[in-house]
């Protein structure tokens, strides 16, 4: 028996459901999905949290949620300035509700208003920023104190804090660049990410050891962009300064070259007290020299520096660091240029100065200023000053011959040397074979002109003698050697070609060097070893001393700041890089002081020999080598060779004089000497008396 089971119930047909990935219709209606949940926990009944529990938590939430709000505001602390401030101005000007405080900010705002219109006016930028942030600020209070908390209260806070972010906007988007753009860098200067990740935080690249390191390496990030890629060295000096060898990233501006010539805007990004200087150490590396306390600001007492010979090194004075500056003058040239008043006759003077106490050296010079003002002074202590362009043509004339001589000479101990199995001669050996010879030129650029201007006037007579008609005042055979005459400038670059190992030496000195100093034909310092520069008027003179490319290694001489200061190149490896010096000050009394005294020691025996023939004595003690007496002061002490004994002689021979008298009758020219001398002389007995405005001193009844 079977049984036909019917459902209980008949569900009606559902419609067609399409599929969206196929669009098509199914045949028949998917089975239906069973919803599965995540099972519940059990729900246990506990007993309600205590009232102190849940003061705990409220407690812990509110704190968190003040860190959270301050780290929030740390963080954006920049941000929340301007609405920091007009809030709290606001809430001044609400705590102030009164009439007195509207109107005494209401005046404040008028004035803080025509301060903005005054400024703007006269184009003052800090008194129209100034004044028109104090207008908006002094607005807001008005307004909040006047009105309450209304809606005019809450515009004007909201216009004034408008206001603020517009003005404020701008820093705020530079400095988030700039930490942004520090960051990059940062992490490009310390190698590939990987392996800087973590670093910039605790080591940014921008901190060295020490706080002048850190200052140094931020400086030239904020000039260049970029970070020190190394310091390999970092020394602190004496006085407080620093040197340090940078290397920086490759670029065209991180380059040691591009840097020197960025110096002044790195020493304003440094901040640090003192002179910066920069010079290019290497292909890729920076000498940065802070020097803290400058030694070169006061004067340079003169000192001897115990030279003997031509061959000793001549002190000129000390350098940035208080070390001595030294130069070699045998068979070598010197350049030394400067414009006017930066010391450049100083220099001169005190190296004339230390030659005369030399003995082996025979001392000439040309100047070429009226009356010889720079060279006249020490003309007793020279063999010769030639004075305008024809003395200086003889002089070089002379020169000529005295090399040719000194060739031959050379020439037949070379002969004789060789002769015996030994080497040639090939130098003049002061002391051994004579003196050596230095020519000192002032103005050598001055001696060129003038020489020009008499070439002319020769180009002009030998017209006329083209023409059949001759020279008033010139005979032919005058004409004849004037053609005949070389240009002092080809006269000057023979000598100093040619000269040299003659021990015949050359220093120069002029304003401007260039071609034109030596009629155009050759550099200014091809034939120079030595080369001085003090400040000059412009930058361009700088190639024309020390070469081209000086000033991106740091030859700058047109930076010195006080007369003396100097800047010197010569072969020695000290001074094969630029550092700033400063000359020994040779005053007008050192000069005379040292005619005077070298003069008379030099003369020597022609110096007693003028005095005893002045004051003969018939007295037969005195032998017959001392035929006369040694001239006294009316106080019965002997004058002195260092108290200008021949100055004293012409004074016994006038009896009295005032210092303008003795001035122009004295072997000397110098008023200063003439003083000096006269203060010596009136300890030991000469008289002195008051006559109109003038003094005349006299020597006591019987002495004269």
């Amino acid at each position: 028996m079977s049984f036909d089971l019917e459902p209980a119930h008949t569900f009606p047909a559902q419609p067609q459901v399409y599929d969206v990935t196929t669009m098509t219709t199914p045949t028949t209606q998917p089975p239906a999905k069973t919803e599965t949940r995540r099972s519940r926990p059990v729900l246990v009944s506990s007993p309600r949290p205590s009232s102190s529990s849940s003061s705990r938590e409220l407690g812990a939430q509110c704190a968190d949620w003040l860190v959270r709000t301050g780290r929030w505001i740390a963080r954006r602390r920049y941000e929340l300035i301007p609405v920091t401030a007009t809030s709290s101005l606001t809430i001044l000007g609400l705590a102030q509700d009164s009439l007195l405080a509207s109107l005494s900010y209401g005046v404040l705002t008028a004035g803080a208003g025509a301060g903005t219109v005054l400024g703007i006016k006269h184009k003052s930028e800090i008194i129209t920023h100034g004044s028109a942030g104090a207008t908006v600020a002094l607005a807001d209070l008005t307004t909040a104190s006047a009105t309450g908390l209304s809606w005019p209260s809450l515009t004007a806070w909201a216009i004034s804090t408008g206001i603020g972010y517009w003005a404020f906007g701008p820093w705020l988007t530079t400095q988030r660049n700039t930490r942004m753009k520090l960051h990059i860098d940062t992490v490009k200067a310390k190698g590939p990410v990987t392996a800087a990740i973590g670093m910039e935080v605790a080591d940014p690249g921008l901190t060295g050891l020490t706080a002048e390191e850190t200052a140094l390496r931020r400086a030239l990030h904020a000039l260049t962009g970029h970070a020190p890629r190394e310091i390999p060295a970092f020394h602190h000096t004496p006085d407080g300064g620093f040197v340090a060898r940078v290397r920086m990233p490759a670029g065209r501006n991180t380059s040691p070259d591009a840097l020197v010539k960025k110096r002044e805007q790195l020493a304003a990004n440094l901040g640090m007290p003192g002179e910066l200087q920069l010079s290019k150490a290497g292909s890729d590396e920076l000498l940065v020299r802070l020097i803290a306390t400058d030694v070169l600001a006061g004067t340079i007492p003169y000192s001897d520096d115990g030279g003997t010979s031509i061959a000793d090194p001549v002190r000129l004075g000390v350098d940035e660091h208080g070390e001595p500056v030294n130069i070699n003058l045998l068979y070598r040239h010197t350049l030394v240029a400067g414009a006017s008043d930066w010391g450049k006759s100083g220099i001169i003077n005190l190296i004339i100065k230390r030659l005369a106490r030399r003995a082996d050296v025979d001392l000439y010079g040309i100047d070429m200023k009226p009356g010889s003002v720079e060279l006249g002074p020490w003309e007793p202590l020279m063999k010769q000053v030639a004075k305008g362009p024809e003395e200086a043509r003889e002089l070089l004339d002379w020169l000529g011959e005295e090399s040719q001589r000194r060739g031959r000479i050379l020439a037949d101990l070379t002969a004789r040397e060789l002769a015996a199995g030994r080497e040639p001669v090939r130098k003049w050996v002061p002391g051994v074979h004579g003196n050596a010879i230095v020519v000192i030129t002032d103005e050598l650029a001055e001696l060129i002109r003038q020489d020009e201007v008499l070439r002319r006037r020769e180009a002009e007579e030998r017209k006329i003698l083209a023409k059949g008609r001759k020279a008033e005042d010139l005979g032919d055979a005058d004409i004849d050697a004037l053609i005949a005459r070389q240009p002092v400038a080809t006269q000057y670059e023979s000598r100093l070609a040619i000269d040299r190992f003659l021990a015949i030496s050359y220093l120069s000195a002029t304003q401007q060097p260039s071609r034109k100093v030596f009629g155009g034909s050759t550099d200014a310092r091809g034939n120079y070893a030595n080369r001085l520069s003090t400040r000059t008027g412009e930058a361009g003179h700088a190639p024309f001393i020390f070469g081209q490319g000086c000033q991106s290694k740091g030859w700058r001489p047109e930076e010195l700041d006080l007369p003396g200061k100097f800047l010197l190149a010569t072969p020695e490896p000290e001074n094969e890089k630029p550092r700033e010096c400063r000359a020994e000050y040779v005053t007008d009394a050192d000069i005379a002081a040292d005619v005077s005294h070298l003069h008379a020691r030099a003369r020597g025996r022609q110096v007693e020999e003028i005095l005893h023939k002045t004051f003969p004595s018939d007295d037969p003690s005195t032998g017959p080598n001392r035929r006369f007496k040694v001239i006294v002061y009316p106080d019965g002490s002997a004058v002195g060779l260092d108290e200008w004994p021949d100055l004293y002689a012409t004074f016994r021979e006038l009896g009295s004089a005032t210092k303008e008298e003795l001035t122009k009758a004295g072997p000397f020219a110098s008023r200063d000497t003439v003083r000096r001398a006269l203060e010596t002389w009136t300890l030991h007995g000469v008289q002195q008396r008051k006559e109109g405005r003038a003094i005349r001193y006299y020597l006591p009844e019987g002495e004269q």
